[in-house]
Formats: C-alpha cells, sequence, structure tokens
C-alpha cells in the first residue's frame, strides 16, 4: 500500500513580506532558514527515496526506472 504524505512548505519558509515581518526580525528568519536548508532536503530525500524502495518491481517498470536507480533520483531527480 502506497503512502501519501502531504508537501507542505514548513511555516517559516515563505517571503518574509508574505509573512508581515518587520524589518527587525527578517535577518533572524534568513539565519533560520539557512540553518534548515539542507536537513530539510536531506530528510525529502531520504523520503522519497523510501517511498521509492516501497513500490513493487512492476510499478517501478510503469514508471520507467529500476531499483538501482532509486538513490540516485532520490539525490538528483533524473536520469543519469
Amino acid at each position: 500500500m502506497l503512502q501519501v504524505i502531504s508537501f507542505r512548505r514548513l511555516p517559516f519558509c515563505g517571503r518574509i513580506a508574505d509573512r508581515g515581518a518587520d524589518r527587525a526580525s527578517a535577518p533572524i528568519l534568513r539565519f533560520t532558514r539557512a540553518l534548515l536548508r539542507r536537513p530539510v532536503a536531506a530528510w525529502r530525500r531520504h523520503r522519497d527515496e523510501q517511498l521509492l524502495q516501497a513500490l513493487n518491481d512492476h510499478q517501478l517498470r510503469d514508471i520507467g526506472i529500476s531499483r538501482a536507480d532509486i538513490g540516485h533520483l532520490a539525490r538528483h531527480g533524473r536520469m543519469r
């Protein structure tokens, strides 16, 4: 069974102007986003790889990838 995951953005990832932040808090928000950018990206790659690994071989063939390509696809998002 395939698990559906929400692709909601984190609340602090919106544009500063859209969130109505004042000028004093803007550097703090930028710093927080910069700190969390890599861990969030790593978590997303891991989640994508786990979802693809959960598919059976028939489902993988239907979407045109092999099990050996899953790691590369999760990291780069495209075929070699």
